[in-house]
């Protein structure tokens, strides 16, 4: 059979268009593919261009009953401690109340069965040594009287003891009359004004140092009413005064070149 060559190229571009259109088919399935398959790389951009639903509100819960803790299983109780006991109320007063007392009850200003007496110069041997060797005082007397004697045995006196000096000081004495004792006490005021030298030099140039020589504590009896024991002897011409021993109550403590002086001036005065 014989085909024309017009024919031929009829059947040709027949074929030609059938295997063309048979291959776009495939091609466009894979574009398709591929545009379908590509994840999207921004998904806030993916996300945006979806409407955002609002919120929705939230109802306020009611608050429940208050949790309780467990129960813990009950100790038994503990027995009190022993009761200790209760100690006796002291009898005496706290100390307080024993100043209030003393303050409120009346306290001897002036020690018991003590007289202070200085003796003038008329008495011209030591008291002391008188009343020790148990010789009248009318023999030691200026004018020999006995009103020394008198109050002596009046009032009961027992000893005599120098204030501004010991017992032991007088022995090494060789003389106990009243210009041996007058010579003792100045010497004795010379070594303390050269001990405390800056405190003599504060004194006037008038001033005098008084005579201690002839002061003595005399002791009486127990019961013996002092007070008018030194209104007596206060009268007594050979006497220049006499005071019962005061009684003091230290405050503040001395300074300690004062107590040294003290002492020093009078060594047997408690």
């Amino acid at each position: 059979m014989r085909v024309s060559r017009k024919s031929w190229w009829r059947f040709s571009l027949l074929v030609g268009l059938c295997l063309l259109s048979a291959g776009r088919p495939a091609e466009g399935g894979s574009k398709t593919n591929t545009s379908t398959t590509t994840p999207t790389s921004n998904p806030t951009t993916h996300n945006a261009s979806k409407p955002t639903k609002p919120p929705t509100p939230t109802t306020p819960q009611k608050p429940g009953p208050p949790t309780q803790p467990p129960a813990q299983p009950k100790q038994p109780p503990t027995p009190p401690p022993p009761q200790q006991p209760v100690p006796p109320l002291p009898t005496t007063p706290p100390r307080s109340a024993q100043s209030a007392q003393q303050l409120a009850t009346p306290q001897p200003s002036y020690a018991k069965g003590q007289l202070i007496v200085k003796y003038k110069d008329s008495v011209t041997e030591c008291v002391h040594c008188l009343l020790k060797s148990k010789r009248a005082a009318q023999l030691a007397t200026s004018d020999h009287s006995d009103s020394l004697d008198r109050l002596h045995v009046k009032y009961q006196v027992r000893a005599a003891r120098p204030l501004f000096r010991s017992e032991a000081e007088e022995a090494r004495l060789s003389d106990t009359g009243l210009a041996s004792l007058q010579s003792y006490h100045r010497s004795r005021l010379r070594g303390a004004q050269s001990t405390f030298a800056k405190r003599s030099r504060r004194t006037t140039a008038q001033a005098q140092l008084p005579d201690l020589s002839h002061v003595y504590l005399l002791e009486l009896a127990p019961d013996t009413d002092v007070a008018a024991a030194a209104v007596e002897f206060a009268k007594d011409p050979h006497v220049a005064y006499a005071q019962p021993n005061y009684l003091a109550n230290r405050l503040v403590h001395p300074e300690r070149s004062l107590l040294q002086l003290q002492r020093l001036l009078a060594p047997n005065l408690r």
